[in-house]
C-alpha cells in the first residue's frame, strides 16, 4: 500500500490530468465497465474509529478492493486515517505494509 499525503497527490497529479480520469471514470461507469457497491462501514466497539470497505469489481481495469481505517490514535505507521485500493489477483488481495 502507497501513502500519499495532499501535497504528494498535488505534485504527481495535475489539474487536467486528474479531471481527464475523471471524466474517464464516469465514461466507464456510464458503459457498465465499473459496478460500484455501497460502502461497508463497521464501528470499533471503543468507538476509537472504524473501519470501512468498499469492493470495485471493474472489466478491463482489474477488480480491487478499498479499504479505509480511521483510528483515534495514531498508528505505528503514522498515520491516523489510512485509505489505499488494493488490487485482486486471482481472489486474492495484495497486502501492503507499513515500515517500521
Amino acid at each position: 500500500m502507497i501513502y500519499l499525503s495532499r501535497a504528494d497527490v498535488e505534485r504527481l497529479l495535475d489539474v487536467k490530468t486528474a479531471i481527464d480520469r475523471m471524466r474517464d471514470a464516469f465514461v466507464a461507469i456510464a458503459e457498465d465497465k465499473v459496478q460500484l457497491s455501497k460502502r461497508t462501514l463497521i464501528l470499533l466497539a471503543d468507538r476509537a474509529g472504524f473501519f470501512g470497505s468498499m469492493l470495485i469489481p471493474a472489466s478491463g481495469f482489474g477488480s480491487a478492493a478499498k479499504v479505509m481505517t480511521n483510528l483515534s490514535r495514531q498508528s505505528r505507521c503514522g498515520a491516523r486515517v489510512a485509505s489505499g485500493i488494493h488490487p485482486v489477483v486471482r481472489g486474492r488481495t495484495r497486502r501492503g505494509r507499513c515500515a517500521d
